[in-house]
This record gives structure tokens, C-alpha cells and sequence, in this order.
């Protein structure tokens, strides 16, 4: 992402967005709509806290503490008179809600290690194509699923988040299979060997 093409000549407009998403109360659209809204606020919450502290090296840099926790225990908007954290909205509202696993391919924490940041916003209509979107994207990327050597390397999401994704490592894979090519997910559904987990936090800028 090019925070610093973002700082330059487009921050006052992200602000106005997030000023716009804040103004309304999300409780009177619909479901799919209220989907789009949260994911949408999340990013672009993300890339805002990005925007204002760049350059920075990882958003773990960033937060209200001096543990390197990063930033999503602060609150950072208040949306129908409540403050708002990227925590509560991933882990409150999106997780509890919605029991989607695509969720964690939908919103982005501004890290190399993380699923990509769409190129268009989501929506009530399209919010099903870019969840599946977002996940095909992530699986066929070595950030998300890699076999090297024999051995499968696995995003740390699939791990810190296992239990969305299935109750069983066969449920698992069979639903992550769900967005990978036919030899590769034949591959996975075939492996019963250690999995090895990575994440890497370096800020995904170009």
C-alpha cells in the first residue's frame, strides 16, 4: 500500500470517509449491509492509523503502551456514541455476529504477513465475491499456505483463530480446500504431517 502517496494527497479525503461512517448508526441497514460497513470502517481505521505515523516500520510500533501490543486496544472512533477499538469491532461485532471465517481474509492489518487490502470497497452486493476473492488470494500466496520441503507453512491466523476456521484439523482443511486449485487442495486434504505457522509484521508498504 503507498501510505506515503496516501499522507500527500489523499488523507483529508480518508478523513472525510471515516467522518461520513461515523455520522450514521450502523443498526439501521440491513445485514449484508452492516457487513460491508464494519469491514470497511475496520481498514480504513487501519490504514488511517498508518497514514498518520508513517513512516513506521510495523504496526506494532503503534498503541497506547509500551509492550509493542500495536494499536487495536485504542479507542479510535465512536460510532453510535460508542468508542470504538479495532478489537471491538473484529472480535465484538464481525467474529460474534457474523461466524464467517472469510472475515480474517476481509480485514487487514497493514502487515506483509496479512491477506490483501481490496481494491474496492465492500458492499451489500459484492461482499460474498470479495470474501471469496480475498480468501482464493491469501491461500495461493506463500503468506497464507506454502508446501516447502514436505512440509506445509501455514499463516499464523490459522492457528491464533483455528477454531473459526473448524472443530478438526479435517474441517479445517476442507474448508480452506474450498478456495484453493484442485491439485493443491488434494494436497492439503492429504497431509497428515506437522504444520509449521509464520506471520510476518513488517508493514505492507511498496
Amino acid at each position: 500500500f503507498d501510505y506515503e502517496g496516501l499522507k500527500e494527497d489523499s488523507d483529508e479525503a480518508l478523513q472525510q470517509y471515516l467522518q461520513q461512517l461515523s455520522s450514521v448508526d450502523p443498526r439501521r441497514y440491513n445485514r449484508s449491509e452492516q457487513f460491508a460497513y464494519w469491514v470497511n470502517l475496520y481498514n480504513a481505521l487501519t490504514v488511517k492509523l498508518i497514514s498518520d505515523n508513517y513512516p513506521v516500520d510495523s504496526i506494532k510500533e503503534l498503541g497506547n503502551n509500551s509492550l509493542g501490543l500495536g494499536p487495536w486496544d485504542d479507542e479510535l472512533i465512536t460510532i453510535a456514541g460508542k468508542p470504538l477499538t479495532l478489537n471491538n469491532i473484529e472480535h465484538s461485532i464481525l467474529r460474534p455476529i457474523w461466524r464467517d471465517y472469510r472475515i480474517h481474509f476481509a480485514v487487514n492489518c497493514a502487515s506483509i504477513g496479512c491477506p490483501n487490502l481490496q481494491a474496492e470497497a465492500f458492499t451489500a452486493d459484492n461482499h460474498q465475491q470479495l470474501l471469496d476473492l480475498a480468501a482464493q488470494e491469501y491461500l495461493t500466496h506463500r503468506r497464507g499456505l506454502q508446501f516447502a520441503a514436505g512440509k506445509l507453512y501455514l499463516s499464523s491466523i490459522f492457528d491464533w483463530y483455528k477454531d473459526d476456521f473448524g472443530d478438526s484439523k479435517i474441517e479445517r482443511f476442507d474448508r480452506l480446500s474450498q478456495h484453493l486449485p484442485e491439485v493443491l487442495a488434494k494436497q492439503l486434504k492429504g497431509y497428515d504431517g506437522d504444520i509449521k505457522y509464520r506471520y510476518d509484521w513488517q508493514l505492507n508498504t511498496d
